[in-house]
């Protein structure tokens, strides 16, 4: 019998997160956002208030990594 490597595919919490965040600020809903991020709706707003989340979320853990040694 072969062994196949199963790939985890659970809820993705920090996507989550930023899509949560994305709506209350954009005044839609979560579902909305969702589906502006898989392509189904059309809104560069929603998209770019989005990125510049994640970018934002992105820089601040890199600065936290460099202020804390973790060796």
């Amino acid at each position: 019998m072969q062994n196949i490597a199963r790939v985890k595919r659970g809820r993705d919490v920090k996507r989550a997160a930023l899509v949560k965040k994305t709506a209350e600020l954009m005044g839609v809903s979560q579902r909305y956002v969702n589906m502006v991020l898989a392509g189904e709706r059309d809104s560069d707003c929603i998209i770019s208030c989005y990125m510049e989340l994640l970018e934002g979320e992105n820089l601040l853990l890199e600065k936290v990594r460099q202020l804390l040694p973790f060796n």
